[in-house]
């Protein structure tokens, strides 16, 4: 708007700056965010180890919790972990758990449940028996 010789300045209040300044910093942060990411991507294939311990349901008493672990830069697929209860290096019984995928940096849970007793077992062994790469 214009009066005489005079133009209409648009100032600008403080929560305008303010917002304006905030929206700047995180655009700038999530720019170096990503650039960092994209300059120090890792190579490598899946490193997938198992974490596993007896955790008993009312039904099932010899029931295991699987925690299968990616520690790799790449997803797994199609993940089979096998688990073996041993008394004097013979396998008494053999469970398996089929893993859909597992993203890297990631995990995932599943359960097995036995028919023997692992305390009948002096061994309990578990190992991922293979897994492909998408």
């Amino acid at each position: 708007m214009e009066s005489g010789n005079s133009t209409y300045v648009d100032k600008k209040n403080a929560l305008e700056w303010v917002v304006a300044v905030t929206g700047l910093v995180l655009v700038l942060i999530i720019i170096g965010y990503l650039t960092y990411k994209t300059i120090t991507v890792s190579e490598g294939p899946p490193q997938l180890f198992l974490e596993y311990f007896h955790e008993p349901g009312h039904y099932e008493p010899n029931r295991y919790h699987i925690i299968v672990h990616n520690k790799g830069a790449e997803t797994a697929e199609s993940i089979i972990v096998e688990m073996a209860l041993e008394k004097g290096g013979e396998a008494l019984e053999v469970a398996q758990l089929d893993v859909a995928f597992c993203p890297k940096e990631s995990y995932r849970e599943g359960w097995v449940s036995f028919l023997t007793n692992p305390s009948e077992a002096d061994t309990i062994k578990a190992r991922v028996v293979s897994y492909n790469k998408p």
